[in-house]
């Protein structure tokens, strides 16, 4: 179905607040890399405490409740669990995990989502201590942030792996609600689609091929994923044009 103009220019307010607000992270992370308490406190202060839900929903009353402990610890431990990693353009890799949770939150998801989506990463990325991570995130976020985490996540052999109980966990994590789920790729999707251009050559790739790759695998299984969002009619961000675009740019 065809937009009308003005619908095309409110999805066009609703896609720029994102973008500008994923760069104001990666400004962050670059400007205060050497302090991480003084990271956490200004993405509290100039991201989390400006989130307003409210602009994506026409028919329900959303408000931001994101500025709290419980947020600004799951910050602390993104960042303290990506120490060191940097993303292809330079920029602290905490920042993508940091994006994913915003957009989570701009979406009105509860504060476990949010953390579900700033710690997405952080078993893939620490592949040798799978399980002790793990039983460390559920300790100190709950063990629907733990499901959700690994749910998420892809796992190669590492040092502290039992196999047992990691199929154990990831039949379990099936039980979750699957529209959750779609909401974390989706963000995890978007992310990665904006950051895209800044692909370097890896693996006997080059940085264009290594950018096509992910075009298509996106395009195969990110846009149906949108595209069930799209269906519940929640949010007024129409998620499968917006990824599509991405791809495309």
């Amino acid at each position: 179905m065809r937009l009308t103009y003005q619908a095309q220019l409110d999805q066009k307010e609703l896609r720029h607040n994102l973008e500008k607000n994923m760069d104001l992270i990666s400004d962050i992370f670059c400007k205060h890399k050497e302090d991480d308490k003084k990271i956490a406190d200004v993405l509290m202060e100039e991201v989390f405490k400006k989130v307003n839900p409210a602009s994506y929903y026409s028919n329900i009353d959303q408000s931001s409740d994101y500025v709290d402990n419980y947020t600004r610890k799951g910050l602390e431990y993104t960042i303290k669990k990506h120490k060191g990693q940097l993303r292809d353009s330079g920029v602290p890799y905490a920042s993508h995990p940091v994006q994913c949770g915003y957009l989570i939150a701009e979406f009105g998801l509860r504060k476990e989502i949010i953390i579900s989506a700033f710690l997405h990463d952080a078993l893939e990325e620490n592949k040798e201590t799978v399980i002790k991570d793990l039983r460390d995130i559920k300790v100190r976020f709950g063990k629907e942030v733990g499901e959700y985490i690994f749910s998420m996540s892809i796992f190669e052999d590492g040092e502290d792996k039992d196999e047992n109980h990691i199929n154990n966990l990831w039949f379990a994590s099936q039980n979750l609600d699957e529209y959750i789920r779609f909401y974390l790729y989706s963000a995890d999707g978007i992310s990665n689609l904006y950051t895209k251009k800044y692909m370097l050559q890896k693996n006997g790739l080059t940085a264009q091929e290594r950018q096509k790759t992910y075009e298509t695998r996106a395009e195969k299984n990110l846009l149906p994923v949108a595209g069930r969002i799209d269906g519940l009619r929640i949010i007024d961000l129409n998620l499968y044009n917006y990824i599509k675009d991405l791809i495309r740019r």
